[in-house]
């Protein structure tokens, strides 16, 4: 079990050398989860857990004597949590990546949201550690994230990937030659839009919804045509707001007919 800072054995002085696995550092207050990530991270022979500590100071410290790549920060720990450390980490090793992995990703979307704009780069919601044990799932889009960071640190330096296993010709997948159709743009009204992003989206994304937010974009759908409806509905009553379900205009629940047109009669002639 890894200490509550660590070095592992065997790890290589830079990541520089031709064909070098991806180097990580593993930051959590729990002995347990540290052992556990450092176990499933390195079944990949392209990764490979160069530091292993408990907290965000010993973490800072750690990147002046180790070439990082990829860091996997926790956010609930002692001395020094997540969110105060990673832009401490950023500024101590310009480039270096860092991906939330915490149990509060799932529970407060606003923490996910803070690292992404103190420029992490991705996070993961990460299981406790009894179904850690177990969670093949998280483990492989773990995987699957620092390895994609990994290659994009690395074209943008210049440097070369990790050597990869070939696949079992069965395992091989056949690429779809046929030409990928898009769906014509609509200009119908739409109550819910829905973002999909890939490893490294969600800092696009945030950004995006930044700028949406700054630019005070106006609703659309429904929800955004009764905003407007509500606001003429106001003009119209002498500055009084009358909202849809008391307008004469608007049909009322459980209203028939008869009663429906007595009411707009009412309010026509100012009843």
């Amino acid at each position: 079990m890894s200490s509550p800072a660590s070095v592992l054995p065997g790890a290589s002085p830079s990541a520089t050398s031709s064909g070098a696995p991806y180097r990580i550092m593993v930051v959590d207050d729990s002995a347990v989860i540290r052992g556990l990530l450092i176990r499933s991270l390195e079944s990949d022979a392209q990764i490979e857990v160069v530091a292993s500590v408990s907290d965000g100071r010993m973490a800072v410290n750690a990147l002046s004597r180790h070439d990082v790549e990829v860091v996997v920060l926790d956010i609930e720990m002692p001395v020094m949590d997540g969110l105060t450390a990673l832009p401490q980490l950023i500024a101590a090793r310009p480039g270096v990546k860092v991906i939330i992995a915490s149990t509060l990703s799932r529970r407060n979307a606003d923490i996910s949201l803070q690292a992404l704009a103190a420029g992490a780069a991705d996070y993961i919601a990460k299981p406790g550690a009894t179904a850690l044990t177990t969670a093949d799932a998280f483990k492989q889009e773990l995987v699957a994230k620092i390895k994609a960071l990994g290659e994009a640190k690395r074209k943008t330096a210049g440097i070369a990937q990790p050597a990869k296993r070939a696949r079992p010709e069965a395992a091989r997948r056949i690429p779809d030659s046929r030409p990928i159709a898009l769906r014509a743009a609509s200009l119908d009204p739409f109550e819910v839009l829905a973002i999909g992003s890939s490893t490294g989206g969600p800092q696009a994304l945030f950004q995006l919804l930044t700028l949406c937010r700054a630019r005070r974009l106006p609703h659309a759908g429904r929800a955004g045509t009764r905003r407007g409806e509500d606001h003429q509905a106001q003009q119209g009553a002498g500055g009084k707001f009358l909202p849809a379900r008391r307008r004469p205009d608007v049909a009322q629940p459980g209203a028939g007919p008869r009663q429906a047109s007595a009411y707009r009669r009412s309010h026509r002639h100012g009843a």
